[in-house]
């Protein structure tokens, strides 16, 4: 019989330690008496670094505080194919519908709101051109109350894939709201604004045409070290901002404060998604900037209102995901095999394009597409070994244990070739 060795680390001269996985085979002759063993030795290092990243990258998804939809675009020129194929909880949490309820279904089908405000069709866009977008979704009541508001950013994947990242934002949006009525009704209603700035954690500050600070609330004030009394009445400079950060440098592709506020002066409206701020206690913090022109009863631009909400944490979170899927894609286009990851059905969601050297057929093959189906990897298990196979995953999702088992692939070119698989099942939180 076929005797595995446990995994073990060895420690090498020239590559450091390594994980081997020994099997041992005995060699019959033709009375079928064993006359030697055959010892099979495999480095698997590079295997268990992939299925730590996997780990990893699974592990972020489902703890950020923020929610993720990817959206399989089935036909590439109708924008109302874009299928849900994967969520986090956060995404549950923000929407109110259930993970289970929701993959598989069309955009239209989920949010059929959607549509009138062509955010499908943004998102469809993200695949053809291949660049991130962002986008706002507002929704108000007959009053024009907004009720429900969405901060979304989606950007390309392989495979006609986009993802979906979005923000419940409805807060700050109403109160971006509540802000610009309460200034236009400066004259009985200061306190009240007074009151609602300094409830919130985003910094909110004012300047006027001559760059100086006319409106601060607290977050901002005690962000950078001083008094609100302390920040009104003074330019950028005189607040402790650098020259570089206020006037900017080209050499180091720093706008500057300036350009924008001049920019709002003119009547437009400018927003930052990554805008990074060094605060008092020396630490070095990334914001959402908007800066909006305020008009006076002529129209004419009297002053720059800033919004800047903190955004380090889930920008953070978007590094350690990009860096997480990075490192997951070198792993698995650089390891001697296939990676694949099997629905309980057999059907295929992910496989490396490393099939194709064992096989023949190109990685696409076995991805489900509505229009026209897939290659399906039972179909090129060998028909004798195909019983075996499916006997051994069932039991290894039973067992909730992982599996490992060695069966023959019929190859694209007629040919075929032994294969050992080793395979673990994933389980979620039901």
């Amino acid at each position: 019989t076929v005797k595995d060795i446990a995994e073990e680390p060895i420690q090498t001269r020239h590559k450091g330690m390594r994980i081997l996985h020994t099997r041992k085979v005995p060699i019959l002759d033709a009375a079928g008496r064993p006359q030697y063993v055959l010892g099979i030795t495999e480095d698997i290092t590079e295997r268990r670094q992939v299925d730590e990243s996997v780990r990893l990258y699974d592990q972020i998804v489902e703890n950020m505080q923020i929610g993720l939809y990817v959206y399989h675009l089935e036909d590439i020129d109708d924008d109302s194919t874009l299928r849900a194929i994967a969520s986090n909880p956060a995404a549950t949490l923000f929407t109110g519908l259930e993970m289970a309820d929701v993959l598989g279904m069309t955009i239209d089908e989920i949010f059929p709101h959607l549509r009138s405000k062509n955010i499908p069709q943004a998102f469809a866009s993200v695949i053809h051109s291949q660049k991130a977008v962002e986008l706002e979704d507002i929704g108000c009541d007959e009053g024009g109350r907004i009720t429900r508001a969405f901060s979304i950013k989606a950007f390309p994947l392989p495979n006609n894939c986009v993802g979906v990242a979005f923000e419940n934002i409805t807060a700050r949006k109403c109160l971006e709201l509540e802000l610009q009525v309460a200034l236009e009704k400066t004259e009985r209603s200061e306190q009240l604004l007074r009151t609602v700035i300094d409830k919130t954690s985003d910094w909110i500050f004012a300047k006027d045409t001559n760059f100086r600070c006319i409106l601060a609330n607290h977050s901002f004030a005690q962000a950078i070290g001083k008094t609100v009394e302390e920040i009104i009445g003074k330019l950028d400079v005189e607040l402790g901002f650098s020259e570089e950060l206020v006037f900017g440098n080209s050499a180091k592709n720093i706008r500057g404060f300036r350009t924008d506020d001049s920019a709002v002066m003119a009547g437009e409206i400018i927003h930052n998604p990554c805008d990074p701020a060094t605060i008092a206690d020396g630490s070095v913090h990334i914001f959402d900037t908007q800066k909006v022109p305020l008009r006076d009863a002529e129209g004419n631009v009297f002053a720059v209102l800033a919004f800047a909400h903190d955004i380090t944490e889930r920008h953070e979170s978007e590094a350690a995901l990009r860096r997480s899927e990075s490192r997951f894609r070198s792993l698995v286009a650089n390891i001697p095999g296939v990676v694949y990851r099997w629905k309980c059905d057999f059907s295929t969601n992910y496989i490396s394009d490393a099939v194709y050297l064992l096989t023949g057929y190109p990685a696409t093959d076995f991805i489900w597409l509505l229009d026209r189906g897939c290659r399906t990897f039972a179909s090129i298990i060998y028909p004798e070994d195909l019983a075996k196979v499916e006997a051994t995953i069932r039991q290894g999702i039973e067992n909730k244990e992982s599996y490992n088992l060695e069966y023959r692939l019929l190859a694209a070119d007629g040919t075929v070739k032994w294969v050992w698989d080793k395979g673990s099942p994933v389980f979620d939180a039901d």
